[in-house]
């Protein structure tokens, strides 16, 4: 989407929509202004989008396709890596093939210098299919599928595994895991423990496996001689009711964080 393509749309000279945009409108009618800031929210206009496809300077700006199945914490990590380096993120979230299109173009329409797009079930692959920069960076995160060259992903059950091996190569029976939801990625990360506890022929109930951070209580923490954290809330909620409780780490207890 271009200045030129506002001024069709809304009917109006390009100087007009370039004064809307810049705050100089003092002689643009309510209508006018109106109608062309709808259609710049509707498509998500930036001054990026105006550059023409030869122009090979850098925008930094990311773009980041997400589902219902992205962690926020990985959400997050991934803003704080990007600012560290000077780059912009834009966070587009979708529910449907058709809104993860959508979200795609716009990205597109930026100039974004890379794209990290985890994928969801609905994803279209052929969106790959489509006339992309040459420049573009595309990082393609699947939880369908195993880790490879072309799928950056990383398993949140592989993890659960190893974080539960890690205890259980010590010794440890009384294995269980905190959280603070039980979203996607949770539940992948508590499966591979489960996993785990299986192999070492360890009992696995599921609520005295795996605990909420409300529902964390004095019975079910001192039943534990290791405890997994899988996320900073768990870790805060641990480190206070091991204070509470006078429990001493690692010495009476072994935390995996």
């Amino acid at each position: 989407m271009t200045l030129k393509e506002i001024a069709e749309l809304a009917n109006v000279s390009i100087s007009t929509v370039s004064k809307v945009i810049n705050k100089k409108d003092d002689n643009i009618s309510s209508e006018t202004r109106e109608r062309i800031l709808d259609i710049v929210k509707q498509y998500h206009y930036s001054p990026y989008m105006d550059r023409s496809a030869g122009d090979l300077r850098p925008s930094l700006i990311l773009g980041v396709l997400i589902g219902k199945s992205a962690n926020y914490n990985f959400l997050i990590g991934i803003v704080k890596r990007a600012r560290a380096r000077g780059y912009s993120t834009i966070v587009c979230t979708s529910s449907s093939a058709e809104e993860e299109a959508q979200n795609f173009k716009m990205l597109l329409a930026h100039h974004v210098d890379g794209m990290i797009w985890n994928k969801e079930r609905y994803s279209n692959a052929a969106l790959l299919d489509a006339a992309l920069p040459s420049s573009l960076k595309i990082s393609i995160l699947n939880s369908e599928e195993r880790p490879s060259a072309s799928n950056t992903y990383f398993s949140y059950e592989e993890m659960g595994y190893a974080a539960a091996k890690s205890l259980a190569d010590q010794g440890h029976k009384c294995i269980g895991c905190l959280s603070s939801c039980r979203d996607y990625a949770a539940r992948a990360f508590v499966e591979g423990i489960r996993r785990c506890l299986f192999d070492h022929r360890i009992p696995t109930d599921n609520d005295a496996v795996w605990r909420l951070v409300e529902s964390c209580d004095s019975i079910w923490l001192q039943g534990k001689t290791g405890v997994i954290c899988f996320d900073c809330a768990a870790i805060n909620k641990m480190s206070t009711m091991a204070e509470y409780l006078n429990i001493r780490v690692p010495e009476d207890i072994s935390v995996v964080g």
